[in-house]
């Protein structure tokens, strides 16, 4: 009978040690825990890259496309020096004539542009620039790219009183540039 009992107390005793301890629990939990934690900080930084990369695209595409507008404006600007009402580093207001076949009325078919950047905005402005007065009249303007530092315009001549190309340069905030060497009067009407 002495062995029965052995064989119960044996039995029941190995039923005590199933399962973990509380330690072992808390052991488990805080090594996930730190698991987590590592890869939850390594999906934040991916993320934060992810974003950056992804805005410095968004800022490249905006430039790109600001300067294609002041390159597309550019190839239509006349030649000619008289023509240029304003011609400095920062900001070039031009004059364009329509062509004789064009049936608008008078208004619109002769306008002035400027291209130039105000409190971080690189505008474009059309209408009718006064040049004795230095004031607009029956202007629109539109903003073309946000968060510009500098735009600036060196117009390159190879004859006296006449413009050939123009080397534009668009600098942002972010640190980002675009150059453009656009030659003038190419799509001008003619």
């Amino acid at each position: 009978m002495k062995s029965t009992w052995s064989y119960r107390k044996s039995e029941e005793s190995s039923h005590n040690h199933c399962g973990f301890t509380l330690i072992e629990l808390m052991v488990g939990l805080a090594c996930m825990i730190g698991a987590l934690s590592v890869m939850l900080s390594f999906s934040m930084t991916l993320y934060h890259s992810w974003r950056g990369t992804a805005q410095h695209v968004q800022q490249q595409v905006a430039l790109y496309a600001a300067l294609d507008v002041v390159r597309r404006d550019l190839e239509h600007a006349p030649c000619d020096a008289a023509q240029w009402y304003v011609v400095s580093p920062h900001e070039v207001v031009w004059h364009e004539k329509a062509s004789s076949g064009d049936r608008r009325s008078p208004d619109l078919r002769s306008r002035d542009l400027r291209m130039c950047v105000v409190k971080n905005n690189l505008e474009r402005c059309e209408g009718i620039y006064d040049t004795h007065s230095h004031t607009w009249h029956t202007r629109s303007v539109s903003v073309l790219m946000t968060d510009v530092k500098e735009l600036r315009i060196a117009l390159l001549s190879n004859q006296v009183g006449r413009y050939s190309a123009a080397d534009v340069e668009v600098l942002t905030n972010a640190g980002l540039q675009e150059r453009a060497l656009v030659a003038l009067g190419i799509g001008a009407l003619s």
